[in-house]
């Protein structure tokens, strides 16, 4: 893998962690039972992703380089304090599908960018971003 497939698969990794902890966080602001199970799927998807990108990075000598701790620990105040103004599953779907279409839009830049490189990395970067969509499409039923 080279710089530029490393550039890649790191922005996948980082992307997917932001979804997974934005989920998680979501997760423990709900009790509508179907909602619930929604977001598990998700999470469930995030992880693979996750997981096959770090293999990748490992596999070629890299450990993944996660979100600094700091963008971490500012979505989970924004996600907890829009959730403690409305934990309703329309709100919260509301604020995961704008967070779906950040990582939508920044996948499209990275894929736009790295065209013609590394074909497994891409084909991640592809997974993650239909992985997002889908789950726009998902969570609108919701609004």
């Amino acid at each position: 893998m080279d710089e530029n497939g490393l550039a890649l698969v790191n922005s996948v990794y980082r992307n997917a962690e932001m979804g997974r902890d934005g989920l998680y966080t979501v997760l423990r602001k709900t009790d509508d039972t179907a909602f619930r199970q929604v977001i598990l799927t998700q999470l469930g998807e995030y992880q693979n992703i996750l997981n096959a990108a770090e293999d990748m990075l490992r596999e070629n000598g890299y450990p993944p380089h996660g979100n600094p701790p700091m963008a971490k620990m500012m979505v989970r105040v924004t996600a907890c304090r829009k959730a403690n103004e409305d934990n309703s599953p329309s709100a919260l779907a509301d604020m995961l599908i704008q967070g779906s279409c950040m990582g939508v839009t920044k996948m499209a830049r990275q894929i736009s960018h790295y065209r013609n490189r590394c074909e497994d990395c891409l084909a991640l970067a592809e997974q993650l971003q239909k992985t997002e969509e889908n789950n726009i499409h998902k969570l609108k039923e919701y609004l």
